[in-house]
């Protein structure tokens, strides 16, 4: 017994030191830092630990990148998944603001996955993967409410709703241009529109 009281301490340790780091690249990030920038020491000082330790979680930058996309994604799941299936009762309001939230709530991780995936392939490949996950979901939602559109057109419809919010939500998260409010309306008629909602 003792044995896997100090395998699950170990686990726990080890989450709880990844968590740091994940959130110290979200907040150096949302700080104006970009990932180009962004150093395994500055990362490490942020998160409480020595640069050399950087190393017992992750193998490089991009480990670590993928990893805040990880969580990033996980937590956008857990806000709107259920609702893109069907599962769950929200508002084409609330869906949006969950979506939003979320976006803001991980500020650095989606500037830094943004801008990481304009010239590193695996991270594009990633941030694309997440995009064709919640496209895949869209897909299913529109055939499932009978959108009357051709496979073709649900397929353009959908890739345009993930693509198009993420790059306004990006924007905003960069420049502020509307309120919150704003640009949640704004993404409900385009949706609204889209799904025949």
């Amino acid at each position: 017994m003792p044995l896997a009281r100090s395998t699950a301490h170990l686990d726990r340790v080890r989450e709880r030191g990844e968590a740091a780091y994940l959130q110290a690249a979200e907040d150096l990030v949302s700080e104006g830092v970009t990932y180009s920038e962004l150093s395994i020491a500055a990362l490490s000082k942020r998160a409480g630990f020595s640069r050399p330790t950087f190393y017992s979680y992750f193998t490089d930058k991009r480990a670590l990148a993928s990893a805040v996309g990880r969580r990033f994604e996980d937590e956008l799941g857990e806000g709107v998944d259920a609702w893109l299936l069907g599962r769950e009762d929200l508002s084409l309001r609330e869906a949006m603001t969950r979506t939003v939230t979320t976006f803001v709530d991980h500020r650095g991780a989606v500037l830094l996955l943004a801008e990481a995936s304009t010239y590193d392939e695996e991270i594009r490949a990633f941030w694309s993967a997440v995009h064709e996950r919640f496209a895949d979901l869209i897909r299913d939602r529109m055939r499932r409410d009978g959108v009357s559109q051709d496979e073709d057109r649900i397929a353009a419809t959908a890739s345009m709703l993930v693509w198009g919010t993420q790059a306004t939500i990006v924007e905003h998260l960069r420049a502020a241009p509307s309120s919150l409010d704003a640009l949640i309306e704004a993404l409900c008629v385009t949706w609204g529109a889209a799904l025949g909602v």
